[in-house]
């Protein structure tokens, strides 16, 4: 038997997708809440779509758990900057803000993709933020990781027991998908 090397791997794509389109007066800004590893669905209510201020929402998607303490630290910034200055951080300041934070943690990083929408005094604005990537202004973002249970559920067969079931209601439906979505407009 071959000797089969092991390796530590401590991240994993809990799965999900998160989009944004912003246009001249508006960003859209919109991620399902579905959480999964591989094949198994680990929740359906785990949100990826934050609103960070009355004009700027962060949606994050990769590894949930650093997901979350990513969007508590920039909650946590964002809250010591109001208190500073008495007034919310501008838009492309927190672009700025949340690039700072990637870059620092870039020897050991947090395993997040992030899309950062909303609206400046000058316009909309959309930015994909990684540690190592200049900040660009973009159009349309999607991200999407878990289309293993997609592929999966397009791919497979009707199960013998569902085949004489009735299709599946409203309800069944978007309580399955649940989506989150943030619009912001003028």
């Amino acid at each position: 038997m071959p000797h089969q090397e092991r390796r530590f791997n401590p991240y994993t794509e809990n799965g999900g997708t998160i989009l944004a389109i912003a246009g001249q007066d508006f960003a859209v800004i919109a991620g399902d809440t579905r959480q999964s590893e591989g094949y198994n669905i680990q929740t359906r209510y785990a949100p990826k779509v934050f609103r960070l201020t009355d004009k700027a929402v962060l949606a994050v998607n990769g590894f949930a758990a650093d997901g979350n303490m990513f969007v508590q630290k920039v909650q946590q910034r964002l809250e010591w900057y109001h208190h500073a200055h008495n007034k919310e951080m501008p838009l492309r300041a927190i672009a700025r803000l949340i690039q700072t934070m990637l870059y620092a943690k870039r020897f050991f990083p947090y395993y997040v993709y992030n899309i950062l929408g909303g609206i400046e005094e000058d316009g909309e604005f959309l930015s994909q933020l990684h540690s190592l990537q200049l900040l660009v202004p973009r159009v349309f973002i999607v991200l999407q990781f878990g289309f293993h249970i997609s592929i999966l559920s397009l791919a497979s067969p009707k199960p013998a027991a569902l085949a004489n079931s009735s299709r599946p209601t409203h309800n069944e439906i978007s309580r399955s998908i649940s989506p989150r979505m943030y619009a912001l407009g003028t």
